[in-house]
Formats: structure tokens, sequence, C-alpha cells
């Protein structure tokens, strides 16, 4: 009788656990690079080692779809109005990469046969229109805690910033997992897809095109390193002007369908060669 007990408190446990095994995180965004600044939701979905985000903007009919699977290391990205999805996997990044590169050796021998007055303006009507297959000059960014605290929205926080070069590029109050409801569920898909993130950023930094990846990787960027989530970021460019700002507004255990992490039904596959 004791046993057939154990058994069933422990049924009961397994569960209870499953019916909570993941995770879904809100977080309103604004963008202040376009006036009137853009405003927008991110609803990110969690479950092992799977992360589905929702990007929704609340100003505009745009939105945007991510699904991270860390157990083949593949991000899905969709065309919500194309009705479209594209898969990046190792090969794909280093495919992508390599294509980047070539194209990088035929802009630099067509610069290289003009005058270097014409080869100037070249480069710099270059500089404005294709900024992402500019030579990668960057510098790895770093992070430092400030010592400040704070509460954002409920969470207890602590700030750090990020500097590259001396220059802050971006600070955040950042909770322990453990402080936010589903947060030690969704801690290992997102350190996952941060190293994702900066296996894209390697890879194009090598072929000169670093900046292709803009401002998603920094999301994730030092996830390992910081020990919890940022429940409230800023973000800063190249002048030191507020770019844009992020902050979680809510949290919650919950069990997600694992549809969620496939492409959407009636979506496309194309080529991202």
């Amino acid at each position: 009788m004791q046993y057939a007990f154990k058994l069933t408190l422990l049924s009961g446990f397994l569960l209870s656990y499953q019916a909570f095994a993941g995770a879904v995180l809100q977080m309103e965004t604004k963008e202040y690079h376009v006036d009137p600044p853009a405003i927008g939701t991110t609803k990110m979905f969690v479950d092992g080692v799977l992360l589905r985000i929702e990007i929704k903007s609340v100003s505009s009919d745009e939105d945007g779809l991510v699904i991270y699977r860390g157990d083949r290391n593949e991000m899905i990205m969709a065309d919500n109005e194309r009705l479209e999805y594209y898969v990046i996997d190792q090969q794909t990044m280093n495919q992508m990469a390599g294509q980047v590169s070539d194209a990088m050796k035929q802009m630099e021998e067509m610069l290289a046969s003009l005058p270097p007055e014409q080869r100037a303006m070249a480069e710099q009507m270059m500089k404005h229109q294709m900024p992402g297959l500019q030579p990668a000059q960057e510098a790895p960014s770093t992070l430092r805690k400030t010592g400040e605290s704070d509460k954002i929205n409920g969470y207890d926080c602590e700030y750090y910033e990020v500097l590259k070069q001396g220059r802050k590029t971006r600070d955040m109050c950042v909770a322990q997992w453990d402080d936010i409801e589903g947060g030690r569920e969704a801690a290992d898909a997102m350190i996952r897809m941060g190293e994702f993130f900066e296996s894209m950023h390697d890879a194009f930094s090598k072929a000169a095109g670093s900046d292709l990846m803009g401002k998603q990787q920094e999301i994730f960027a030092h996830m390992r390193e910081l020990g919890g989530y940022p429940v409230y970021a800023r973000d800063y460019d190249d002048t030191g002007a507020l770019e844009g700002e992020s902050s979680l507004t809510s949290s919650r255990s919950e069990s997600i369908d694992a549809a969620m992490f496939e492409p959407p039904e009636g979506y496309r596959k194309q080529d991202m060669l």
C-alpha cells in the first residue's frame, strides 16, 4: 500500500511538472529612430530548448516570427506577408558567409580599378546604401556591472552596461531566472539562441558582413554571463542617443503546443541562397 501511495505521489508530481514545462514571456518595445516612435510587443514561447518569438507592432501592421530549435540548432524565420519561411543552420550560415565574402572581393577589385576620387565617392555610397557589406572592424563587446539595482514591473534587477571600445551601446537591468515566473524553464533555450546568434555573427564577421545581423542578436547576447534575463534594456546609437528600449511586462509558466515550434501551416519553404 505504501509503495502504491508513493507511485501515486510520483505520478502526480510528473504530471504537474509536464503541465508547466514551458513558459511565456512578453516584452514591450519602443524604437526612437523613427518619428513617431514605433511601439511593439515581443512574445516568447519556450519549451525546453525550443523558442518561438512573435514580434508585433502596435503602431503599424508589421509583424515577425522567429523560431529557434535548439534540438537541431537551427532558426526558422517566417514572412507573414508572403506566407513563406526560411531555415538557417550552420551549413547555410557558412554558405551565405562565403557568398558575402565573394561579393566583397568583387567590390574591392572594382574599387581598386577606379581613380582615387571616384573610389572615395563609391566607398561613401556603399557605406550608406549597403552597410551590411562593409569591412568588419567591430571590436568585441564587454559587460560591466554598475552596482546599481532597481525594481522594474515588479522584478528586482541589477544594472549592467554593454561597452564597445569604451562606448556604451546598451544598458540593462537583469533579474535572476528564479525571480521570473517561467524564467528557469526559459533559460536554456535563450542561452542557446544567444550562442546561435554569436555563431551567425562570427560567420559573417569573417566575411565582412556582421552588420547584417542587426540589433536582434543584442537581445540574447551575454545571456550565459548574466545568469538572468534583462527585464529592462536601452540601446544607444553611435552618437550615444537613445535608439530603443524594452521591458518585460509579464511572464508565466505554461504548457506549449509542440506545433508552435514548427513552420506555420500553409507557409512555403524558401531557400536562403
